[in-house]
């Protein structure tokens, strides 16, 4: 009995160190530029995508507005939105004021796994508005269909847009249902590889090193995506987890060239785990000073 109690407790705290990172959101001037400037950047390529059809009536799929417009052919959409991870985690390891108490009270590995299942928290919310955003900027032309894009979206092909374009070989490789949770999927997996990337090295060396870090595989992944050709580009997508998230050039049928979905779950799940072994174990080690530090 006094074995259940304990672990209830355990799990409590957990969520309480967790939730208290989500509440700081609320107070974090950060976290509002983060978002002002995510939804801006989604309201704005999202509207350059529908105006043409507002006119017709054409229906809007929300189902493919955000895999398209983050495997769009131009990356600005990408680069924001993989940037607005690195400020959405910048200031890992988390510690505060006011989770001095929390540390003590809890423990360092309780405090630990909070911090952890913050991460993952975040990094779910973070997706979620994102997309939600997206979803609504399409209204009054909102539609669904999970099996057809709709005419709108080939439309889009032949329209002259400025940053905005729609690749006919992504609308015939996937549904909008496939291309939907296929790319949400893979695209949350990076948002919890980067979190956990650099929570990590924040506890094992510095905040400034962790940023670092995280900084060179966005900004490095997209400078190598614009000045390398297409045989390069399928051999770093091996090594880049940032290429992986474009699930157009996903090898779907076993051809060759381009990583599976295999190959980039098992990368992810693999990464994950170690990120999360070495932050539990450092941890272990951490002193609250040395955190605060």
């Amino acid at each position: 009995m006094d074995n259940l109690k304990n672990r209830k407790n355990k799990i409590f705290s957990i969520q309480c160190i967790c939730m208290q990172g989500i509440r700081k959101w609320l107070s974090d001037y950060r976290i509002y530029l983060l978002f002002l400037l995510e939804f801006t950047v989604i309201f704005s390529k999202t509207r350059e995508m529908v105006t043409p059809f507002l006119k017709n009536d054409l229906g809007i799929n929300g189902f493919g507005v955000f895999p398209v417009l983050y495997n769009n052919q131009v990356g600005i959409f990408r680069f924001i939105f993989m940037f607005g991870i690195i400020l959405l985690y910048c200031d890992a390891p988390f510690f505060d004021k006011n989770q001095q108490f929390l540390f003590l009270r809890a423990g360092r590995t309780i405090w630990n796994l909070g911090q952890l299942f913050y991460i993952f928290v975040s990094a779910f919310l973070y997706l979620f508005l994102n997309v939600l955003v997206s979803i609504l900027s399409c209204l009054p032309n909102l539609g669904f269909s999970f099996y057809f894009w709709g005419e709108a979206f080939w439309e889009m092909i032949s329209i002259d847009m400025e940053t905005v374009i729609v690749s006919s070989d992504f609308l015939l490789k996937y549904t909008p249902w496939q291309a939907f949770y296929h790319g949400l999927f893979v695209i949350f997996l990076f948002t919890l590889f980067m979190g956990y990337f650099i929570y990590t090295l924040s506890l094992l060396f510095s905040r400034g090193i962790g940023i670092f870090a995280g900084s060179f595989i966005v900004c490095g992944s997209t400078i190598i995506e614009l000045l390398s050709d297409s045989n390069q580009k399928s051999n770093l997508s091996y090594i880049f987890p940032a290429f992986m998230t474009k699930i157009i050039h996903i090898d779907t049928e076993n051809i060759g060239g381009y990583p599976s979905y295999h190959y980039i779950y098992l990368f992810f799940t693999i990464s994950i785990v170690i990120f999360i072994l070495l932050s539990l174990f450092q941890g272990k080690k951490t002193e609250m000073n040395t955190i605060n530090s």
